[in-house]
């Protein structure tokens, strides 16, 4: 018989602007509202292909 599970489950979330003038701010609340554990965010190009953040 299973056990049934009593720990929530541990969500990442992962914001990110493509230029400096573009706010973080939204995506982060909305992160946060989710009960994100762990929340990684960067202003980067989206030509950039290597994102430290997302790595």
């Amino acid at each position: 018989m299973p056990v049934p599970r009593t720990e929530r489950p541990i969500r990442i979330g992962y914001a990110r602007t493509s230029t400096a003038r573009q706010e973080l701010a939204s995506q982060l609340e909305a992160l946060h509202r989710a009960e994100c554990h762990k929340i990684f965010s960067e202003q980067i190009s989206t030509r950039v292909k290597v994102r430290p953040e997302l790595e």
